[in-house]
C-alpha cells in the first residue's frame, strides 16, 4: 500500500512567464531541440500580452526531465515528488529506471516499515562513519537479497556480534548487486568474511572494492563476476594475502575492467625461488583497462606487471615498497618497461619507489627509464619519485649524453624527485616543448648553475624572458620567484630554493608554470645564519646568474645583505651584477631600521650611477 495522499490531483504552481511563440493560434514552447505544443492559458494576458500557464498543463516528457534532474545524485528525493500529486506519482513509478529509484537503508532507517510500504524497487544499504552501525534496520534490508543493488560499510566491524551478524547475512546470493564497497576500521586488523560471502557468486557485479579486509575466497568470486567494470584491493595483508599467480588467474577473465587498484601492506612469505612460477611466455591482455594503480613490495609488484598487457591504459600510478631487504636495492623492474611498451597511448604515469624501514628499495637505471618512455608519445603528466642517494650499478660506464633527445610533445607537467645525477641523466634526454608545470626536487641539494635550469623549463630563450625577480628567505632557504613583467611567458613562474652550503650555492628545489607560488606578500622574518656569514662574494656569484632581471623585489633584511654585491664596481672580464636592472622595490622596513635601508640603498644608486647603470629604489610599506 502506498502512502495515503489528500489534497486536488493537480498542483497549481504556476510556472514560466517566458515569452511563448505563436503558432497556428496555440502557444508552443522549445525546450531542449523538441518542441512541445502548449494550450492557451485561460487566464488574461498581462501588460506584456504574455498567458500565465500551470505547471499541471505540461507533457509527462517535460515533467519526466525536469523530475531527472531533481532527484539527480539523491536516492531518495523521488519520495518528494510521489507526495505531490497523483499524476505526478504515476509518472515516478512509471519510469524507475529513467529516475533511478532506489530505496536507501541506513542504519537509522526504519527499514521493515519502508520495505512494506512502497514498491519492490532496488535497495541501497550504505553504513557510514562510527555513529552508524550494523543493526536490525541494516539486517532487515540486507534480507532482502534479491532486490539489493549497493552495499557501501564505512568501519566495517572487527572480531564482536557485528561483524558476525554482517558475514552471516552476505553468505547468500545476491543476484542483483551491481557495486560492493567494504571499509574496515584498522588496517592492522583487517575485518574477516567466510568463503561463502555472496554464495561465492555476484552475476551482475561492475564494482568491488575492499579495504582492510580478509577474503581468501576473493579468486572464487573473481572468477564469478565476468562483468567487473572497477576492482579495488586495498591494504591486503598477511591474513589476507593473495599471491600475484593467483590474482593473474583472476584477472585473464575479467575483459571488461577498466580500472584496476591493488595496495599489499605486506607480503605473505612466499617459496623459495626454485618454486616460484616462471615469468609468462604469454601475458593477459586486459583490452579496456584505462587506470591501473598498483602498491607493494617491490617483487610482488613486478611480478605483476610481468603478467599485464593493457594497450588502452591512460593512467598508470605504481609504488614499490621493500619491506626491508638491502639485497633488492638494485632489483631493475625487468616487468616495468614490458607493461610500458605495451602502453603508447599512457596519458599520466606516476611512479614512486618508496623506502621501507629505512633502506633502499630499488633501482631503475634511467637508460632504462628513458628507453621505456620514448615510445609514450601521448604522454602529458609524468612523475618519478627515487629517494635514494647511491650509485648507480652501473656508474662505472653510464651511457653518454645523447645526440638527439626524446621529444614528449604534448607532456605539460614534470615532477621529479631524486639525486641530483639520476635527475641530470634523466633531463639530458627529455625535451618537452609544451611544459607548463615543472616541479623538482633534489635530494641531494645539486650544485647551483644556469645551465641545469634550461632543460627543466625548455629552452635557455625561456630563462633569459624572465625580467623581474622577488627574494625572500623562508628558512632555511633564498626563495627566488622569477616572472616576465611583459607578459613574454604568460603567467608562468619559475621558483627556485637554494642555500648556501659547504662553500657553494646548492639547489634544493625548483618549481616552474605555478603562477600561486608568486610570493606578493612578503615574509620579513629572521634570516638563516648562513645569509650573514657567506660574505660578498658568493652573493656575487649568484646575483650574476640572473643577467635579464629589470625589477628587483627584496625584503628588507635581505636587502641588507646583498646591497654591498649591488654596489660592486664591474671590473675587466668580469660578468656584471644585474646589469639590466632598473627598479629595486624593498618592502616592509621595520621602523627601527628605516633610517639604515635608506642609507644603504642610497649608496646602491649612487654606485650603480657611477657605474652608468642607474636605478631607482622604492621603499614599500
Amino acid at each position: 500500500m502506498l502512502p495515503q495522499i489528500d489534497g486536488p490531483s493537480e498542483y497549481p504552481s504556476m510556472v514560466d512567464n517566458r515569452t511563448c511563440h505563436r503558432m497556428g493560434g496555440r502557444s508552443t514552447r522549445q525546450d531542449r531541440g523538441t518542441v512541445y505544443p502548449l494550450r492557451r492559458s485561460a487566464r488574461t494576458a498581462d501588460h506584456c500580452n504574455v498567458g500565465k500557464v500551470t505547471i499541471e498543463i505540461l507533457p509527462e516528457e517535460i515533467l519526466l526531465e525536469i523530475f531527472g534532474f531533481y532527484v539527480f545524485g539523491f536516492y531518495s528525493k523521488w519520495q518528494t515528488l510521489v507526495h505531490v500529486c497523483r499524476r505526478w506519482r504515476s509518472i515516478v513509478f512509471a519510469a524507475p529506471r529513467c529516475l533511478n529509484l532506489r530505496l536507501f537503508c541506513t542504519g537509522w532507517t526504519p527499514a521493515r516499515e519502508m520495505l512494506d510500504i512502497w514498491p519492490a524497487l532496488p535497495i541501497v544499504v550504505r553504513v557510514r562513519g562510527k555513529e552508524d552501525e550494523i543493526n536490525d534496520n541494516v539486517l532487515a534490508a540486507l534480507e532482502k537479497h534479491d532486490r539489493i543493488c549497493k552495499v557501501h560499510i564505512d568501519n566495517a566491524p572487527v572480531g564482536d556480534i557485528e561483524e558476525l551478524a554482517l558475514a552471516g547475512a552476505m553468505q547468500v546470493t545476491f543476484p542483483t548487486l551491481t557495486d560492493l564497497d567494504i571499509h574496515a576500521v584498522d588496517y592492522s586488523l583487517p575485518a574477516s568474511f567466510p568463503e561463502s560471502l555472496l554464495g561465492g557468486s555476484a552475476p551482475k557485479l561492475r564494482s568491488l572494492r575492499l579495504m582492510y579486509i580478509a577474503f581468501p575466497a576473493l579468486p572464487k568470486l573473481l572468477l564469478a563476476s565476468p562483468g567487473l567494470v572497477s576492482l579495488s584491493l586495498i591494504g591486503t595483508s598477511y591474513s589476507g594475502y593473495i599471491s600475484p599467480d593467483a590474482i593473474v588467474d583472476c584477472l585473464s577473465s575479467l575483459t571488461r575492467l577498466e580500472y584496476l587498484q591493488l595496495d599489499f601492506l605486506s607480503p605473505q612469505p612466499r617459496p623459495d625461488s626454485a618454486s616460484r612460477r616462471t615469468p609468462a611466455l604469454t601475458r593477459i591482455v586486459l583490452p579496456v583497462l584505462s587506470t591501473l594503480l598498483l602498491e607493494g613490495e617491490t617483487e610482488h609488484v613486478d611480478q605483476l606487471l610481468a603478467h599485464i598487457e593493457a594497450p588502452h591504459l591512460n593512467d598508470a600510478h605504481i609504488e614499490f615498497v621493500d619491506p626491508g631487504s638491502v639485497r633488492s636495492m638494485h632489483i631493475t623492474f625487468p616487468a616495468l618497461p614490458k607493461l610500458l611498451l605495451s602502453s603508447s597511448g599512457l596519458v599520466r604515469l606516476f611512479l614512486f619507489v618508496l623506502p621501507g624501514r629505512g633502506y633502499i628499495t630499488g633501482y631503475i637505471s634511467t637508460d632504462a627509464m628513458v628507453d621505456c618512455l620514448s615510445s609514450l608519445t601521448r604522454l602529458e603528466h609524468l612523475q618519478i619519485e627515487f629517494p635514494y642517494s647511491l650509485p648507480r650499478p652501473d656508474n662505472a660506464s653510464p651511457r653518454p649524453p645523447p645526440l638527439t633527445r626524446t621529444v614528449f610533445p604534448v607532456l605539460s607537467a614534470l615532477l621529479l624527485s631524486g639525486v641530483t645525477e639520476y635527475l641530470d641523466q634523466l633531463l639530458a634526454h627529455i625535451e618537452a616543448p609544451h611544459l607548463n608545470n615543472v616541479r623538482i626536487v633534489f635530494l641531494d641539494q645539486s650544485i647551483f648553475e644556469i645551465s641545469r635550469l634550461s632543460p627543466c623549463i625548455g629552452h635557455t630563450e625561456t630563462f633569459e624572458a624572465f625580467d623581474q625577480a622577488w627574494m625572500q628567505c623562508l628558512d632555511p632557504d633564498l626563495m627566488v620567484t622569477l616572472s616576465s613583467r611583459k607578459g613574454t611567458t604568460g603567467s608562468k613562474t619559475l621558483t627556485l630554493s637554494v642555500r648556501w652550503k659547504d662553500s657553494s650555492w646548492k639547489l634544493a628545489r625548483l618549481a616552474y608554470g605555478a603562477p600561486s607560488l608568486r610570493p606578493i606578500l612578503f615574509q620579513d622574518g629572521y634570516l638563516s645564519l648562513w645569509t650573514k656569514d657567506i660574505g660578498i662574494t658568493p652573493w656575487l656569484d649568484f646575483l650574476r646568474v640572473f643577467t635579464t632581471v629589470e625589477n628587483l623585489y627584496v625584503s628588507t633584511r635581505l636587502a641588507l645583505c646583498i646591497a654591498p654585491a649591488l654596489q660592486e664596481p664591474v671590473g675587466e672580464g668580469v660578468t656584471e651584477v644585474l646589469p639590466a636592472l632598473q627598479s629595486i622595490f624593498v618592502y616592509r622596513p621595520e621602523t627601527s631600521k628605516a633610517e639604515i635601508i635608506q642609507e644603504v640603498m642610497g649608496k646602491v644608486v649612487a654606485a650603480r650611477e657611477l657605474s652608468g647603470r642607474p636605478v631607482t629604489v622604492n621603499i614599500e610599506p
